[in-house]
């Protein structure tokens, strides 16, 4: 496996979805792929709690049952420039 592959599949994947069966149906199909490192969140209430914890190299973010003041909380504090 070369280098860069491998520090892809060690990325840190959050997912924030209310439905955790789609996180883990996500998860599932990755991890199929190689990777392994994964935070679920399935209150997105907290999602930005979550992000506190934890900075992801990757983010699945669901936003269909998010009231729109979070979604815009959300949307101002994520990092820019990566």
């Amino acid at each position: 496996m070369r280098k860069r592959d491998r520090a892809l599949r060690d990325a840190v994947i959050m997912m924030i979805d209310d439905e955790m069966i789609t996180m883990e149906i996500v998860k599932t199909y990755l991890e199929e792929e190689g990777y392994n490192n994964f935070h679920l969140e399935d209150q997105p209430s907290q999602s930005i709690a979550a992000l506190e914890k934890v900075i992801p190299d990757i983010l699945l973010l669901s936003l269909i049952h998010i009231s729109e003041p979070t979604r815009l909380e959300s949307k101002s504090r994520m990092p820019s420039g990566g």
